[in-house]
């Protein structure tokens, strides 16, 4: 669909205990006076955990019927959902620039801390996947992220930390969107929310994409 046809009304959520980096209030701020698609809301959960629950509670207040305070008129609906971490810096056009793929599912690249069992150190890579290699008991032997800067790509799953997703998609998924899931003892977790959310996605028959060009920064405290 030409995005000129229709008008673009995206939430931003962002599931919060308290605290936003000040970089990222910085590129929201930019964002609620630049952004000419249509209408930019926000919504910031305040100390709602576990970040499930967050992501729920974003999602429920997207799909409400909405109403000016003033006027009590209906207002139009969100067309879109974009996920943005508290501690995640997207790029100035990072919003721009994946609405710009009229994708269901959009992702940029968000860099995440990993252990390398093979070289036994903590290093980074980004949370956008490929797919991933098992072996013949159907371990995880290895799991294969996106390569940056190689432009838009159709991905398996991805992080919630900079996501944008349509109205349609949720209108289609049965509840709940995200979810974690643990063992029987419910104790070691076995997927969590946003692979939740990926693998739901994927079996109703919706694409997820991430462009390779959108990358953020991630605030992380590291004692050495």
């Amino acid at each position: 669909m030409d995005q000129t046809e229709k008008k673009i009304n995206v939430l931003v959520g962002v599931p919060t205990m308290g605290d936003v980096c000040a970089p990222l209030s910085t590129v929201l701020i930019k964002w609620a006076k630049k952004f000419t698609g249509g209408h930019l809301g926000f919504y910031l959960t305040f100390k709602v955990a576990p970040v499930d629950r967050a992501r729920n509670e974003i999602v429920k207040f997207m799909m409400q019927d909405r109403t000016d305070k003033k006027t009590g008129q209906p207002l139009l609906p969100f067309t879109h959902l974009f996920f943005i971490d508290s501690d995640t810096i997207p790029p100035h056009d990072a919003l721009e620039q994946l609405l710009k793929h009229d994708k269901d599912i959009t992702s940029g690249l968000t860099p995440i801390l990993h252990y390398d069992r093979d070289e036994l150190k903590w290093g980074t890579l980004d949370n956008c996947f490929s797919h991933q290699d098992v072996d013949e008991n159907g371990k995880v032997v290895k799991t294969h992220a996106v390569e940056r800067n190689t432009g838009l790509k159709k991905i398996w799953r991805c992080g919630t930390s900079c996501l944008l997703i349509k109205r349609e998609v949720f209108e289609k998924l049965e509840k709940p969107y995200f979810m974690f899931e643990f063992d029987a003892d419910r104790v070691v977790p076995t997927r969590s929310e946003d692979l939740y959310f990926c693998d739901k996605a994927r079996d109703a028959g919706f694409e997820i994409w991430a462009d390779s060009n959108v990358t953020c920064n991630h605030v992380k405290e590291v004692i050495l």
